[in-house]
This record gives structure tokens, C-alpha cells and sequence, in this order.
């Protein structure tokens, strides 16, 4: 399987953080349209606590979110700082130089921590919501991308949500889920009624069999069995 077929694979997981700049180049230099994206970057957007207007960089989803000590975050971000400087004028150099070796590393070695952390939250009774809605932004995020108007330079920071329409969003959620829970249980109410309509019908020998004739209005002889009808309407209980 060639790397593009993988790239673009709805079904193969790939993680990125902020997905929109790789996703430009690959689409303008390669043809590579990606798929099966999932991007950390808004995985901890849906995630966080609190407002979701601005973005947060991977720096501070590292020093947030990752588990390695103080120390090897502080190593971290001096890699980084000093793999930035050089990438200018040597990324193309071959070999590769070590610090941008590092620099590059930087980018990806935390990736499946931070990624498994968010996936196992948003996997949570009740997040779904935010599962989807991480889905969809992602998908979002791609496709403006790969559009004519994409600024690689304009990315910024803000989020591609504001407390407002987040909360018009929610609130929709919540009525959708409540009006299925309604149809749902009105659902299996029609199904008891029309059980106990198919056991009517069958205890009185209805279901399957249409030879049952009204023979007109009900009369004495229909309630009151041969023996009692004399009695009841005998001379004696006339006279009574």
C-alpha cells in the first residue's frame, strides 16, 4: 500500500495536532486529500473545561495534559526553541541535521499519549456530543484547507466554535435526545397495545379465523343455557 492510499484511508487512524497546514501542503504539492484524520489539537477543544473560543498550542497541551515530568518538559521546549532558529535555511540540508531531527521528533513524539487521553474522555457516557462534533470540525478543517482561499499564514488561534453557538448547539442536542427518548418510549407502548390487541383477538379465536358471523342483537337464549330457560320463564317464576 502506497503512503497516499494509507493518507487518504477513511478506516486507517491518523493523529495530527492542528491538521490544516500539513493538510495544505500534501493536497497543494502531492494531490493527497487526507482522511481518517484525527486532530489533537480540537480533541482538547472539545475536551476542556470552561470557554472554547481560543485554541491551545501544543506546547500547553503538553505542559497541560502530558505526564512526563517537569524536567522533560523544560527539555522538551528547549529542543524546540532551538531546532525553530534553524529551520529556516537548513530543513532541506542533506543529512538531516540532528537538532532539526530532534525539532521535528518534538512534533509527534507526544501525539499518542495526549491522543489516547482525550479519545478515552470523549468516549465517556455523555460526550458524545463533543465526540461528534470534534469528528465533524476536523473534517471541516480539511476541507477548507484544500480550498483556493486556504492562508496558511492566517490560521491563528481562535477556535472554530464561540460560546454562543456552542450553547445554541447544545441546547438542540439535548431537545433531539429527549424528543427520541419520547418516540422511543411511545414506541414500546404501541408495541404492548398491539400485543395485547394480537392476544384479544387470539383468545377469542380471531386472529386467523374469519368464519365468526353476528347473528344479529344478543338474546336470552345467547346468556341462559336450555336448563335455566325453562325455570326462568316457566309459569310459576311468570306468576312470581
Amino acid at each position: 500500500m502506497s503512503i497516499k492510499r494509507i493518507l487518504e484511508s477513511p478506516t486507517t487512524l491518523k493523529v495530527l495536532f492542528d491538521a490544516r497546514r500539513d493538510s495544505d501542503a500534501l493536497f497543494s504539492l502531492y494531490g493527497i486529500s487526507l482522511d481518517g484524520i484525527r486532530d489533537v489539537q480540537l480533541m482538547e477543544l472539545g475536551t476542556r473545561r470552561g470557554s472554547k473560543c481560543f485554541l491551545s498550542s501544543l506546547e500547553e497541551c503538553i505542559k497541560n495534559d502530558s505526564t512526563i515530568s517537569v524536567a522533560e518538559k523544560k527539555v522538551w521546549k528547549k529542543i524546540k526553541n532551538d531546532g525553530r532558529e534553524l529551520l529556516g535555511y537548513v530543513l532541506n540540508e542533506r543529512p538531516v541535521r540532528p537538532e532539526v531531527q530532534r525539532y521535528c521528533a518534538g512534533d509527534v513524539i507526544f501525539l499518542p499519549e495526549l491522543f489516547n487521553k482525550h479519545k478515552v474522555t470523549l468516549s465517556q457516557p455523555g460526550k458524545k456530543f463533543w465526540e461528534l462534533h470534534v469528528l465533524e470540525a476536523t473534517k471541516e478543517r480539511i476541507r477548507l484547507s484544500q480550498s483556493q482561499m486556504f492562508n496558511p499564514v492566517e490560521t491563528g488561534a481562535r477556535s472554530p466554535w464561540d460560546d454562543y453557538s456552542l450553547e445554541e448547539e447544545v441546547n438542540q442536542w439535548n431537545d433531539d435526545i429527549l424528543d427520541e427518548a419520547i418516540i422511543s418510549q411511545n414506541d414500546g407502548l404501541n408495541d404492548i397495545y398491539d400485543l395485547m390487541n394480537i392476544m384479544d383477538e387470539e383468545d377469542y379465536g380471531l386472529a386467523n379465523d374469519h368464519s365468526w358471523v353476528d347473528d344479529g342483537p344478543t338474546s336470552c337464549r345467547d346468556i341462559i343455557n336450555d336448563c335455566d330457560y325453562d325455570y326462568y320463564y316457566s309459569d310459576y317464576c311468570y306468576k312470581l
